[in-house]
């Protein structure tokens, strides 16, 4: 049986908040919520900005290569 790998991102500090909501949202799927299989999930935190999006998605996609399941 192969592990599905799941890639959550979050941003990271913008303006005036030092903690972004995304970013704490994606640490806590990572780390307290219980799977119901095993998963491998690899978490990253982007800059809050649409070149950083551009960019790091497709290196993540090429770094980490997710599982794509489309269930009907």
């Amino acid at each position: 049986m192969t592990v599905p790998t799941v890639l959550i991102t979050g941003f990271g500090p913008f303006r005036n908040v030092p903690v972004n909501p995304s970013w704490e949202v994606a640490k806590v799927l990572k780390t307290n919520l219980e799977w119901p299989s095993p998963v491998h999930i690899i978490i990253e935190q982007m800059n809050v900005t649409y070149d950083d999006v551009q960019t790091k998605i497709p290196e993540f996609w090429l770094k980490y290569n997710p599982t794509v399941n489309i269930s009907k």
